[in-house]
């Protein structure tokens, strides 16, 4: 005679309290695995450690394989610089309701340091260290076509760190990121990480990506990790910010490009300033009026108030950039940092 549907129901519950008590005692014992290795024992391979402690006991070869090919990375990049990459997708328009298939952009965020140590893995943290120097701190930025006229490098606390599901998911990880549409529904706002590039590997990815008169984003290799914005004068703005000295072929590209953007604000101030005198302004001419501030803005920071070399403004009139900046700062209140 069959079972009856309460004799079924009655085994699914004791099957499922059975699983219950394993899955508990498993919990338990990945976190004695975990403190073990905390407290200093080892497997004798320090790879083997950080991915027990990291993803268990159960690690496919192709993630030990990710992690050993960057162990080998490390060697040798202390005092190097160390660039983390990371990306998501937004939605091109903004709208209140999700719709499937909506248009989305790239939007990447960057975060750079100064080493102080070799990277490792941290067994303690559980995370892919990267020890930088407390007094270079690492800077991060947000980088993405239509919104890259917002970006700027901004100063952060701490060292930075990467953590194992952001660099080599596990099958849960990637189960749970799934679930909550990071992968499979690229309109998700989740962020993804793209790279990590030390040392000469981001003067090496700086020189493929476009820029500066290069081949367009779309034709190179890194445009689905990286998205647009990364180039040599945002590589170059984040080392100055963190007291590195630039690489000799990126200092070079950089002080060209902004001697070019110092002469086109100066260009553009002196032709809006043409038009201050006048009595009558066309409403063309108000709104070049109201763009004074906004160039000065940019004039600062170029750190053109502290320039004290004279250009020339035409053919008869020469000037010294940093006391024509200063006191036109000084005129239209815009504040010198």
């Amino acid at each position: 005679m069959a079972d009856s549907l309460q004799d079924i129901l009655g085994q699914i519950d004791s099957l499922q309290g059975e699983a219950h008590r394993k899955d508990e005692a498993l919990a338990q014992a990945r976190r004695d695995l975990r403190e073990a290795i905390r407290g200093g024992q080892t497997t004798g391979d320090h790879v083997k450690d950080f991915l027990l402690v990291a993803y268990g006991p159960r690690v496919d070869e192709g993630t030990e394989r990710q992690y050993r090919a960057l162990v080998d990375r490390f060697a040798g990049k202390k005092d190097g610089s160390v660039l983390l990459c990371y990306q998501r997708q937004e939605p091109m328009m903004h709208s209140v309701i999700h719709q499937p298939n909506m248009p989305t952009i790239a939007v990447s965020r960057f975060e750079l340091g100064v080493l102080d140590e070799d990277p490792r893995l941290d067994v303690n943290q559980g995370m892919i260290a990267f020890p930088t120097k407390p007094s270079d701190k690492p800077v991060h930025a947000e980088y993405g076509d239509q919104f890259s006229h917002r970006s700027k490098w901004e100063v952060k606390d701490g060292s930075l760190a990467l953590a194992p599901w952001d660099f080599a998911p596990s099958f849960e990880d990637t189960t749970l990121m799934r679930k909550c549409g990071s992968i499979d529904d690229m309109s998700s706002l989740g962020e993804r990480f793209s790279g990590v590039y030390m040392g000469d590997e981001i003067v090496a990815l700086v020189n493929r990506l476009p820029g500066l008169g290069k081949k367009s984003f779309g034709d190179s290799p890194e445009f689905g990790l990286l998205g647009t914005g990364f180039d040599e004068v945002t590589y170059a703005k984040g080392l100055i910010l963190l007291g590195v000295a630039l690489p000799s072929e990126i200092k070079s590209k950089y002080d060209s490009v902004v001697e070019y953007n110092k002469r086109e604000v100066i260009g553009r101030l002196h032709k809006v300033l043409l038009h201050r005198s006048s009595v009558n302004l066309s409403s063309t001419r108000e709104s070049l009026r109201e763009d004074i501030p906004g160039l000065l803005r940019e004039a600062v920071e170029l750190g053109m108030h502290r320039d004290t070399t004279r250009w020339p403004l035409d053919l008869s009139v020469g000037f010294e950039v940093g006391s024509y900046v200063r006191d036109l700062c000084s005129e239209y209140k815009v504040k010198i940092s």
